[in-house]
């Protein structure tokens, strides 16, 4: 009886029912990658910060033109603009970069599966407007 129930689970394995060590190897993602992020078509590769007569200006630059404008929403407390990218994913190589600018403090940039989400730390919510030129 013993020998016929191995024979049923190597014959279960070989035709694909039961994963194996290999499959089971490939379905899992490589060490030191998060399996929450997915390729995406697009990518942020640049994000740089100026002010211009009182005006801060946040430029963002995409590998390739955005298809829609970002979705945004504010947060009152603590005080923060947030811009979701959906098909896009983080290029930049970090997650975080300082801006100390004005009212605008930091930037996160966050990749969960196809989405990039930018958000900004404020000192005090402020009024605000996108714009898309391209791929900026």
């Amino acid at each position: 009886m013993k020998k016929r129930t191995r024979l049923l689970l190597l014959v279960a394995a070989i035709a694909g029912f039961i994963p194996t060590a290999q499959a089971q190897a490939q379905a899992a993602p490589p060490a030191g990658v998060d399996a929450n992020i997915v390729a995406t078509t697009n990518s942020i590769k640049t994000l740089e910060a100026s002010d211009d007569g009182g005006m801060l200006y946040l430029r963002l630059t995409t590998q390739t033109p955005l298809k829609a404008m970002p979705a945004s929403f504010t947060v009152a407390n603590p005080p923060r603009i947030a811009f979701d990218f959906p098909d896009v994913g983080n290029g930049l190589g970090r997650g975080t970069q300082s801006i100390e600018r004005g009212d605008l403090r930091s930037v996160n940039i966050v990749q969960v599966g196809d989405r990039t989400r930018l958000v900004l730390n404020l000192s005090r919510l402020m009024p605000y407007e996108t714009r898309v030129e391209g791929n900026t």
